[in-house]
């Protein structure tokens, strides 16, 4: 299995915003389902999750392929692979197409109420 024709460096840099954000939002509920289910088989360890994703990668296709020195030297055309740090590129741009989120705060009420002065804690 081979990924998709590899993406330039400059197209990297440049197209950043718009190299992964083709599904449309039906899509991307499709995909939650065997996400999900991945992500239970890992129990819940997304570092599981990630090195059967990227032990996939490296097993079944080319991602992890850079070309060959002297095919390059040579300029031979290069239909598979990636130059290297592509791909690395490719995976840090992915990541930041989504913006980190905060977290709700996780106090309890007595945590809030000892806050605001008025400890339930304590017995009259």
């Amino acid at each position: 299995m081979s990924l998709p024709r590899p993406i330039s460096s400059n197209n990297i840099k440049n197209n950043s915003s718009n190299l992964f954000n083709n599904m449309s939002p039906m899509e991307q509920k499709e995909w939650d389902a065997p996400l999900i289910a991945l992500t239970q088989k890992s129990g819940g360890d997304l570092r599981r999750l990630f090195f059967a994703f990227f032990s996939f990668l490296n097993r079944r296709t080319d991602f992890y392929m850079i070309p060959n020195d002297l095919d390059i030297k040579e300029g031979v055309p290069q239909n598979m692979g990636f130059k290297n740090g592509d791909a690395e590129k490719m995976l840090i741009a992915a990541f930041r197409q989504f913006p980190l989120r905060k977290m709700p705060r996780m106090c309890s009420s007595n945590d809030e109420q000892k806050k605001n002065g008025k400890d339930t804690s304590r017995s009259a």
